[in-house]
């Protein structure tokens, strides 16, 4: 059997156990592990085909329909406990040799951290416009009243990390952004966003990991 064979039959045989490995996770029959476990579930499922098979490089509906789904939960849904499981999953799929998997995992986590971090940007910006100006201009401009560079950075957020070269092709955009104010406005957001989550968290550690692919990426841009 050849590695691409061997690879889409480990993975073919996790689509058909998925449910087994939800139960073994959330062995401790805690209703609300149970629940992060169908939380996590429902974001993986969106990276199967129709055939309930899963299958990398992943389709960009894909990514897009797992951004979506991770979208659909409140953040305080995306707790600690749903990350725990997703770092439990992608360890043991590690472990049994599912690369295929890894990846699938990893992009779960990305998906998280451009989510999280766009809503509690977003949530920060409504704040601050608030203070400053009071509740009828927030009203009134909600988090739209963006910078040009703090617009690209929200696309940047949205878009799948494999594309974010390609998106940096196109700086200087003709509304102003550049690279020095994008660098900006990923600072601004590790300083309001990143550094003001539980200290020490996995959720703030994921989220560093990604803003930091982030400006590596801009900075060899």
């Amino acid at each position: 059997m050849t590695d691409s064979a061997s690879q889409k039959e480990k993975l073919r045989a996790l689509a058909d156990n998925l449910t087994s490995v939800v139960s073994a996770v959330v062995q401790s029959g805690e209703e609300k592990m149970e629940l992060l476990g169908e939380r996590v579930k429902a974001v993986l499922l969106e990276a199967a085909e129709e055939d309930g098979e899963f299958y990398v490089p992943l389709k960009p509906s894909k990514v897009q329909a797992m951004r979506s789904k991770v979208d659909s939960f409140s953040l305080a849904e995306l707790d600690e406990g749903f990350l725990t499981t997703v770092e439990s999953w992608m360890d043991r799929s590690s472990k049994d040799g599912l690369d295929g998997m890894v990846v699938i995992f990893q992009t779960v986590l990305q998906a998280y951290s451009g989510s999280v971090i766009e809503r509690s940007r977003d949530n920060l910006i409504k704040t601050v416009a608030e203070a400053v100006a009071g509740e009828e201009m927030e009203a009134e401009k909600g988090g739209n009243s963006d910078s040009p560079a703090g617009e690209f950075f929200t696309g940047m957020l949205r878009a799948d990390p494999q594309t974010w070269d390609s998106l940096l092709l196109t700086l200087p955009t003709e509304d102003g952004a550049d690279f020095n104010d994008l660098l900006n406005e990923i600072q601004k957001t590790i300083e309001g966003v990143v550094l003001g989550m539980e200290n020490g968290s996995m959720g703030q550690r994921v989220c560093a990991e990604f803003l930091r692919e982030m400006v590596t990426r801009v900075e060899a841009a």
